[in-house]
């Protein structure tokens, strides 16, 4: 379920990328970027209210960050159930 949500969430910033050059949804193509940059903003936010859940990630701290940023609780909350044995 996660992984079909994170490539969902993928889809949005493409299509966010691409009505950069293609306005695809006319008058809304504006609202729909700002909205993606809203998402992103709160990702950024979930990075510093939850980087001891983020810590946990196998890979570089970095990697993790970047993936939070993009994907939000996506990311860190499977990693916060397996620390908790959940998963």
């Amino acid at each position: 379920m996660i992984k079909a949500l994170k490539v969902l969430l993928s889809g949005f910033y493409i299509l966010a990328v691409v009505s950069i050059f293609f306005p695809l949804l006319g008058e809304l193509t504006l609202y729909y970027q700002y909205f993606i940059i809203a998402v992103l903003i709160a990702h950024v936010f979930e990075v510093l209210v939850f980087i001891e859940h983020i810590k946990k990630y196998p890979g570089a701290i970095s990697t993790s960050i970047f993936l939070t940023i993009l994907y939000g609780f996506l990311h860190w909350l499977p990693l916060k159930k397996q620390a908790q044995g959940e998963l």
